[in-house]
């Protein structure tokens, strides 16, 4: 059997079925409006870019538990 190459509907396939783009995704969201919420008012730009940086990467952390119930719902959905 010929091995497969490597095209565009794998490059997809592999990208929704995997946790990281979903964490990156969902961790963008969740740290942008937690930014938005929390506001930079009185900051000068080093720290708000500081604090901004921080709650991406604490969105990324809290984004596991919807990025596994995403990709595990997504295998399911279209692997039957």
């Amino acid at each position: 059997m010929a091995k497969q190459k490597n095209n565009l509907m794998y490059t997809f396939f592999y990208t929704i079925f995997s946790i990281w783009p979903w964490r990156i995704v969902f961790g963008i969201g969740i740290g942008t409006l937690l930014g938005l919420s929390i506001g930079t008012r009185g900051m000068n730009t080093g720290g708000a870019v500081m604090l901004w940086i921080m709650l991406m990467f604490t969105g990324w952390w809290l984004a596991y538990f919807p990025a596994k119930l995403t990709t595990d719902f997504l295998k399911k959905a279209l692997t039957k």
